[in-house]
């Protein structure tokens, strides 16, 4: 659709003039009550007029995005204030691409101004900006309102971010690491009896006590990673040796049995520098995705190719993704199975980009079924 001139794929790409947006302001810049009232909470809170700008900010989303008052956000459309990475990607601006189309904010405010009334989504943003800043889970509510004569959207945004690394680390908790301490247990007791003294039981409860550490240090470098606190050591690292050693890591685990994992055969002994257990975990996430997405039968084709000065991974899994789910693949807390889950793209994208210089990218169509890259430079990178 094209509407003025711009392409949108979603939301009208037509703005006010600076003029109408100056008027707008002025009937909500002496309300003392509304500005004492927003002020007060913890809340962002936002009115847009029908071209979806900015025509009152409260000091909350002011602080959260970085500007001096809220008086600087007047004009620019929510995704344009949080500096949302899809905002500028077209010409038409925030609400204008196909990433839009699955915005909670933009959802919200379309269904107001179609005049459905109050509507509450919850929104992941990925933002221009260092962790935390760089991702905002969100929750969404949109009622419309008439002043003087003119229709506006009020927008209230509810950061619930604490709430989701709660739900995310119960579920690691309660649910991964209390499988792998139950099978601990399980085979210690065999051991403890003397039923079973075997090197195969010894091999067994030594493997899972590895993972349980490795699943609890997985989740104190991701806490550190967002808090900007993590330090890599980086080390030489042979590409095709570390890709047989994550297969027989996973090759051992039970939940994998009826799934095949396999090396390619042209997979290249690229020598490198990196952080190896930052390495494990963004490849191990790759993975770990792709075993997910299979079914008893089917193959998981990791691989590694030098690409010039950068080695490159891949994990390939056949069947192709929707493109509601292609389009929110790096969102934090984002997830096709529900509450509790999610993370997993979002950390191999901070973790590579943020913390070893790489880059992650992925396609998926019939053809090619899904196949998840990340590039590294050969060298370490500079700080």
């Amino acid at each position: 659709m094209v509407v003025d001139g711009l392409e949108t794929c979603f939301l009208s790409a037509e703005r006010a003039t600076a003029s109408c947006v100056a008027r707008q302001q002025v009937l909500f810049a002496d309300e003392e009550l509304l500005r004492v009232v927003t002020d007060v909470g913890r809340d962002f809170f936002m009115i847009l007029n029908r071209q979806r700008q900015i025509v009152y900010g409260n000091r909350r989303l002011a602080e959260a995005v970085g500007v001096a008052a809220p008086a600087a956000l007047i004009g620019q459309r929510p995704g344009e204030a949080f500096c949302c990475l899809h905002a500028r990607e077209t010409a038409g601006g925030c609400g204008t691409t196909e990433y839009c189309r699955q915005c909670g904010i933009s959802q919200a405010v379309a269904a107001c101004l179609d005049g459905e009334g109050q509507r509450g989504r919850e929104c992941r943003l990925l933002c221009e900006g260092t962790p935390p800043r760089d991702a905002l889970d969100l929750r969404v509510w949109a009622a419309p309102l008439v002043r003087a004569g003119e229709e506006f959207t009020v927008v209230v945004a509810a950061d619930i971010g604490d709430e989701k690394r709660r739900r995310y680390l119960e579920r690691i908790f309660f649910h991964d690491i209390l499988n792998t301490a139950g099978g601990l247990r399980g085979f210690a007791e065999l051991f403890h009896s003397g039923d079973d003294r075997s090197e195969e039981t010894v091999e067994f409860i030594y493997r899972l006590a590895c993972r349980l550490i490795d699943e609890i240090k997985g989740q104190r470098e991701v806490l550190a990673a967002e808090n900007n606190e993590l330090v890599p050591a980086p080390q030489p690292v042979n590409g095709r040796e570390f890709l047989e050693r994550l297969i027989d890591d996973y090759a051992a685990r039970d939940e994998w049995r009826d799934r095949r994992l396999e090396l390619a055969a042209a997979a290249e002994a690229v020598e490198f520098v990196t952080d190896p257990e930052l390495l494990a975990r963004v490849v191990g996430g790759m993975v770990q995705n792709g075993l997910e997405a299979v079914v008893a039968g089917e193959t998981v084709t990791v691989d590694c190719r030098r690409r010039g000065e950068e080695v490159r991974f891949s994990v390939r899994n056949p069947g192709a993704m929707p493109q509601p789910v292609q389009l929110q693949v790096f969102q934090r807390s984002f997830s096709t199975k529900g509450a509790g889950w999610g993370l997993g793209t979002y950390v191999m994208r901070l973790l590579s980009e943020r913390y070893l210089g790489g880059r992650v990218s992925f396609l998926s169509n019939e053809a090619d079924g899904t196949v998840f890259f990340v590039d590294f430079p050969l060298a370490w990178p500079a700080p």
